[in-house]
Formats: structure tokens, sequence, C-alpha cells
């Protein structure tokens, strides 16, 4: 029955999205069924991360709500629990939060595909 959660939920959680919000990012997945909750990781390359989004499938601003440093490229991944545990990681995605404060649309959103089916948009 866990082996069928995890199988479950790693297809729930195939996509991650980073969409453009004014001057941060957002990040958002695929509801998945029979999840309490999400826990979303991340890494400088340096030091690890964690954030519990409590039921949410949404992290909006993920700049100054996970308080990412300027610069760097950051790689995520999220997961979901329930009372019978914590599923895989879903696929990974990257972003840099802009070292400076670019003026209101001046920089074209960024596609990028993740092997799959799944397609990873960020822009600022």
């Amino acid at each position: 029955m866990k082996r069928l959660f995890y199988f479950l939920v790693g297809f729930c959680l195939m996509a991650l999205l980073l969409p453009a919000l004014s001057y941060s990012s957002t990040l958002t997945w695929d509801a998945c069924t029979n999840a309490t909750g999400y826990n979303i990781y991340f890494t400088d390359g340096e030091n690890n991360y964690n954030y519990n989004n409590s039921n949410q499938t949404v992290c909006p601003d993920i700049d100054t709500t996970l308080n990412l440093p300027y610069g760097v490229e950051v790689t995520f991944h999220v997961t979901a629990y329930n009372l019978s545990g914590e599923s895989g990681p879903s696929n990974t995605v990257t972003y840099t939060r802009a070292a400076y404060v670019p003026p209101e649309n001046s920089l074209p959103p960024i596609v990028i595909v993740i092997p799959g089916p799944v397609t990873i948009t960020i822009g600022q």
C-alpha cells in the first residue's frame, strides 16, 4: 500500500512551475490525492533547506518567503506527506533570484523543458 502511495504521489508531483509575478516568482505543483501536506526542499549547492508548505500547492513570492540568496542558482523539489509517510521527491527545477530588480516587463519569460511531460516557465 505504501509503495502505491509513493507511486501515485510521484505522478502527482511531476509538474513544478515557476511563473512570473511582478518582481518575484511563485512555485506551484499539481495536488496529490490523499496528501496531508507538502514539503519544499531546496539547495544553493552548499546548503540544504526545507520549508513546510502546509496543504497548499503554491508557494507565492519564493524570493522572500524562502529567503533565497541573490544571484545564486537554487534547485527545488517537492514531496507530499500523509500519515503513511513522505513520498519520494518530485522532479527538480532550478531558479536564480535576480541580483537586481529590473524594470517591469524587461525580461522575457524563459521556458525550460525537463525530460518527460513537464514544462517549467521562469520569468521575472
